[in-house]
């Protein structure tokens, strides 16, 4: 009977590790993405290795699936402890989803880290969709993220791709006499992940 037991709590452990590794690969992964474009608006490729953690799952879930019918057939009596290496399944299926929707969402927006290295105070920044203000608040570097916006050509299509002008964004800078003065600030598509400095604002680079 005890090696019974151990062998049952052998079945058991495996399918806790296979359960639980994607969904811990699956959210450090995520997550390394998301904290480097939040706060340093820094992007990681995290494609290859996000789709063989996808693959593992299906592997590892489907193992799983069968180490918990083969403990069930086995200790009948016990067959509720493959209840919670089951539902971390279900929970990392829907965890993928909401990973998923989130990693498409944020990829829509421009994210731009902001460097004040210049005397000058950032009032706001600004454009037709959104406007940033008190930013003299956050410190000399902080991270801004917006949707840039698309106007299409549809009359006038190129031959290399869609003809599409983007909205301008401008920042307005102000000095001690509190005068204030915008800037237009470079393009900014989809996705993007840059560094900005004020100074290269004020040079025009």
């Amino acid at each position: 009977m005890p090696e019974n037991n151990i062998k049952g709590s052998t079945l058991l452990r495996i399918s806790y590790i296979l359960a639980l590794s994607p969904f811990i690969t699956g959210s450090s992964i995520f997550l390394y993405w998301f904290y480097k474009r939040t706060y340093f608006a820094e992007s990681a490729d995290i494609e290859i290795i996000a789709f063989f953690t996808i693959l593992s799952y299906f592997l590892f879930g489907f193992t799983t699936l069968i180490l918990c019918i083969i403990f069930i057939f086995k200790y009948k009596s016990r067959w509720t402890k493959t209840l919670q290496p089951l539902a971390i399944i279900v929970i990392t299926f829907f965890t993928i989803e909401i990973y998923d929707n989130l990693y498409r969402a944020l990829e829509e927006k421009a994210f731009v880290q902001i460097i004040n290295d210049s005397n000058l105070t950032i009032s706001r920044i600004w454009s037709d969709s959104f406007e940033l203000d008190n930013l003299s608040k956050r410190g000399n570097t902080f991270v801004i993220s917006f949707y840039p916006i698309y106007t299409y050509d549809w009359n006038h299509p190129s031959s290399i791709g869609e003809n599409y002008t983007l909205h301008p964004v401008y920042i307005t800078l102000s000095g001690r006499d509190d005068k204030e003065k915008n800037y237009l600030l470079p393009s900014y598509y989809k996705g993007n992940c840059v560094n900005l400095k004020i100074s290269d604002v004020l040079n025009n680079k």
